[in-house]
């Protein structure tokens, strides 16, 4: 048996489909041609879970 060296924090990160930094969130897979996403985690949609909701714009500072 061989052994691997394995970054569990990054295999986590990963399995929630969501980065350290991600601020957007992780797109609706029940409403894909949306721009919808979920910022609590993986889109549960289609078992009754949270609703999606719009990303937050970002804005363009003026000078």
């Amino acid at each position: 048996m061989t052994q691997v060296d394995v970054d569990w924090e990054a295999l986590a990160l990963l399995a929630h489909a969501t980065a350290p930094d991600d601020a957007a969130g992780v797109p609706c897979a029940a409403r894909p041609s949306t721009r919808y996403r979920h910022l609590d985690g993986p889109c549960r949609c289609f078992v009754g879970g949270p609703a999606p909701e719009f990303p937050p714009a970002a804005t363009a500072s003026r000078a």
